[in-house]
């Protein structure tokens, strides 16, 4: 699977959980269940009808959404014991749509290090 797949596969996972987790799972107590889904979801749309789209820079939007719900779910794991299994997944969801989106860029930096010290070792 490559790394775009990957982060895709993270991010369309990552969209399915929010309401998955916040009416279905596990609705919050203090607030409006229907208000707490769309604070977490709608961000997420955004990047996603971009993705429908094809958009080059969604998915990096993506990433960077995947950011605030890897923070929400190291937050829910220090507060909320009930909902560790849902957290946890919210957490590996993000780091694994992170990771893979930066995984790319992460190989080309690496191949054009290879080039140039191999470059700089045939000069010498």
């Amino acid at each position: 699977m490559t790394a775009r797949r990957t982060a895709l596969l993270a991010f369309w996972l990552l969209l399915a959980l929010q309401p998955t987790w916040q009416l279905l799972l596990s609705p919050a107590q203090v607030l409006p269940p229907v208000l707490v889904t769309a604070l977490l979801t709608v961000p997420l749309l955004l990047p996603a009808i971009g993705l429908v789209l094809r958009r080059p820079s969604a998915l990096f939007w993506g990433g960077v959404i995947g950011l605030l719900h890897f923070c929400h779910g190291i937050m829910e794991l220090w507060t909320d014991r009930s909902v560790i299994a849902l957290a946890m997944a919210q957490v590996g969801l993000s780091t694994g749509l992170i990771f893979a989106i930066g995984w790319d860029g992460l190989q080309k930096r690496r191949a054009q290090r290879a080039a140039i010290r191999a470059a700089a070792a045939g000069h010498t």
